[in-house]
């Protein structure tokens, strides 16, 4: 092979070499283009429907969860409050009173009520139980349509059990209306809590709740007010937690989204100026 040979051989080879590079470049410069044409090395999928759609169901839960709890927490907003004092409602009864302005998710004091229907749970004694977590007691006060749960004892009658009772003119309709014994009337109760209507008496006491409805069919116990003996305001503070958390939860996922639906106006705005 001539010089001149290896000369024309050596400028083909380097002429095939450049035309390989070019099309390598040309390649690599249209990987680069995003699908709608713009100059991202990557494509990123649009997430912001999804992040909406996220964000709307956080907070869905968050006010499904405050519309649920909004008792519970508006009666923890009294916390500090002094309770509302219902009086003797034996002495008002006495005195001829039929009915009280009781109010629902309030905070109440009051005494004078009667046991009757009394329902203690079948557990240990509560000198056998932590403090913390003595046993539930429920009864009926006949006077004004009153369903009672106390940790308390109930209280002892004073005479012994076969003496007479004198019963007062006042209260001889309950015992005519078998709405009590006159051992009932031998004895009252008193106490401090929270005062709400049946129909929106807390999940722990529905069981009690429905016992009863169960056991005393003629009475119409959808109209009694559930009077939860020893429930303080302070005593319902986790749900001011709850309550914080349901409203700060949503903001995290509606920022993201928001920033993601700006940054997606933005680039559109870009695409079109540059279109």
């Amino acid at each position: 092979m001539t010089e001149s040979d290896k000369e024309t051989r050596k400028a083909q080879l380097e002429e095939l070499f450049d035309q390989w590079d070019g099309r390598g470049q040309q390649g690599s410069e249209g990987s680069g283009e995003s699908p709608d044409g713009g100059d991202d090395l990557f494509y990123k999928p649009d997430t912001t429907r999804w992040r909406g759609l996220f964000a709307l169901l956080v907070v869905f839960v968050s006010g499904y969860v405050m519309s649920e709890t909004y008792d519970d927490f508006s009666y923890w907003l009294k916390d500090g409050a002094a309770p509302t004092e219902m009086g003797d409602l034996q002495k008002q009864w006495r005195d001829g009173t039929r009915e009280l302005p009781f109010e629902d998710n309030t905070y109440v004091r009051m005494g004078g009520m009667f046991v009757t229907y009394a329902m203690e749970p079948v557990k240990k004694k509560d000198e056998e139980v932590d403090e913390e977590r003595r046993a539930k007691r429920y009864f009926i006060c006949p006077l004004f349509n009153l369903l009672v749960r106390t940790e308390q004892a109930f209280p002892e009658p004073r005479g012994h059990r076969g003496a007479m009772i004198a019963i007062e003119p006042e209260f001889l309709e309950l015992i005519q209306n078998r709405l009590a014994f006159p051992e009932n009337l031998d004895t009252t109760f008193s106490g401090e809590g929270r005062l709400v209507k049946i129909g929106n008496v807390p999940r722990t006491a529905r069981s009690a709740v429905g016992t009863f409805k169960k056991n005393l069919p003629n009475r119409d116990l959808d109209s009694f007010y559930v009077f939860l003996d020893g429930d303080l305001p302070s005593d319902y503070s986790h749900y001011a937690i709850l309550w914080a958390a349901a409203v700060l939860v949503p903001i995290l996922p509606i920022f993201l989204f928001l920033r993601a639906l700006m940054r997606r106006r933005k680039e559109r705005r870009g695409a079109l100026q540059h279109g």
